[in-house]
């Protein structure tokens, strides 16, 4: 008596593929959504917003420490410029809008500044510094150390 062998696939049919394929997919999508890349993406932005202004703190205090006063207003208007060397070799500017950021200066229309904020807004609105400037929310600010809060709340809102 002769035995046949049976002929047997050992690969996987179309519908287990496609299943496979499904669940995949959907836990690719779930994984996606549950991370938002576009806040993280704003959130990096921020951070790089917040560095810009730390250097450029760093910066006016060294200018002053030089010049006894602050750099003129027009020097952050100079974006990407080496207009503030030997203390920064390039003027930082938003990442995303490309624009300056905003200073404030004091006293207003002095030809040497005593006191200084800058400004940059926040794409991330549960960022906890958000909220750190009353009357300004979404912005945050390095200031030298003299200028009080009613001066730096002025400087960016006009209040």
């Amino acid at each position: 008596m002769r035995y046949q062998k049976l002929k047997t696939n050992s690969g996987f049919t179309l519908t287990e593929v496609l299943i496979v394929i499904t669940l995949l997919v959907i836990l690719s999508l779930g994984v996606l959504l549950t991370m938002d890349p576009i806040t993280q993406f704003f959130r990096g932005y921020d951070t790089v917003r917040k560095s810009a202004l730390q250097k450029l703190k760093t910066a006016y205090e060294n200018y002053y420490t030089d010049h006894d006063c602050y750099p003129p207003d027009t020097v952050l208007s100079q974006c990407g410029s080496g207009a503030l060397e030997p203390y920064l070799d390039k003027i930082p500017c938003d990442p995303n809008t490309k624009e300056a950021y905003t200073v404030y200066t004091l006293p207003d229309g002095s030809s040497c500044n005593q006191k200084y904020a800058i400004y940059a807004e926040l794409n991330n609105s549960n960022d906890v510094q958000s909220d750190d400037i009353t009357y300004c929310y979404g912005t945050i600010a390095v200031a030298s150390t003299d200028m009080n809060n009613v001066d730096i709340i002025r400087g960016c809102s006009g209040n």
